[in-house]
């Protein structure tokens, strides 16, 4: 979301963004250990999240003045990168 308003001296504008990251990493023998697998998070990265929000403020005094302020907050989850190991079945 991202609103802006326009006043005769100044400016405002209001934001929030919500996003999920997951990656996963695939390896042939990780770590040298003789075996194919990688890294990935846990639960499937379903708590990898990040929430942000904030507002902002803009005066303009003069062509050579202006005064910024704003506000932000941020909540972010991540989750422990695990090690895994993948499973072949040869028939």
């Amino acid at each position: 979301m991202d609103k802006s308003w326009q006043f005769e001296h100044a400016n405002m504008q209001v934001y929030s963004e919500y996003n999920q990251f997951y990656l996963q990493f695939v390896s042939r023998n990780v770590l040298s250990l003789g075996n194919d697998g990688g890294f990935r998070f846990d639960n499937n990265g379903d708590n990898n999240t990040r929430w942000r929000t904030g507002v902002t403020f803009d005066y303009h005094w003069n062509n050579h003045l202006t005064l910024n302020s704003g506000m932000e907050f941020e909540k972010r989850r991540i989750e422990n990168y695990n090690l895994f190991k993948e499973v072949s079945v040869t028939i």
